[in-house]
């Protein structure tokens, strides 16, 4: 009988040990999964940020109007950019580059009937 009930409270001791692990590991679990929470929130609001900068920086190179500045803004910002941001900037860019190759070739021609 001794033995018997010196065994049953080795079994309840173990019983406790094993549910004082089993809680402690679920309180690291969902420390763990709250750090992991934070970070993705963290990591959201940081590229939430970048996404602001960069589409300001590129609204800003495109009222400008100048196409080495937004050639510039948009090799730096366009990972961050928004995308309808990013295709104003492209947009932009591309008619900027047309107006002043239709630019050079006036001038171009210019300076070949004065030397004429």
């Amino acid at each position: 009988a001794e033995a018997r009930a010196r065994a049953q409270a080795e079994a309840a001791a173990t019983a406790e040990a094993n549910a004082k692990a089993a809680a402690a590991n679920a309180r690291r679990e969902e420390e763990q999964r709250r750090a992991q929470a934070q970070e993705r929130q963290k990591a959201a609001a940081a590229a939430t940020a970048a996404r602001e900068v960069a589409d300001a920086v590129l609204r800003s190179a495109v009222e400008g109007g100048a196409l080495e500045e937004l050639r510039a803004a948009l090799e730096t910002h366009q990972e961050a950019a928004s995308a309808d941001v990013l295709r104003l900037a492209r947009d932009t860019r591309e008619r900027l580059r047309r107006a002043a190759k239709r630019h050079a070739a006036k001038a171009a021609a210019a300076e070949g009937r004065a030397a004429a």
